[in-house]
């Protein structure tokens, strides 16, 4: 294994371990994009996982009124948002207490 190959695994070892919750590959890519197109954010599609008995409607209003994104329940755990955000925020989301999980897809595509 070369020596670029190792510190990308240390690196990404470190992702996950200092944001345990996010797909550490949405945040890879979404950094790509933050950096390549610094005047405009990045389009995200996030799925974000919930603790059973979580108030799902609840967290969707949350979300769309302090982060502006759009956002729809997906079943009885999980929310879909949709809007452009950085790396910072998708941390910042998955940094509450009922979050399991956040997974998604970061593009540059505007609309």
């Amino acid at each position: 294994m070369s020596e670029v190959e190792q510190g990308y695994d240390k690196f990404m070892t470190w992702l996950r371990e200092s944001s345990s919750k996010v797909d550490p590959d949405l945040l890879v890519k979404t950094m790509y994009l933050e950096r390549k197109f610094p005047d405009v954010e990045p389009k995200v599609d996030l799925d974000i996982h919930f603790k059973l008995g979580t108030n799902i409607q609840e967290k969707r209003l949350q979300i769309s009124e302090k982060f502006g994104l759009q956002t729809s329940a997906h079943g009885k755990n999980t929310l879909l948002t949709s809007g452009r955000m950085n790396a910072s925020k998708i941390v910042h989301i998955a940094s509450n207490d009922h979050v399991i999980n956040v997974t998604g897809n970061a593009t540059a595509a505007s609309y």
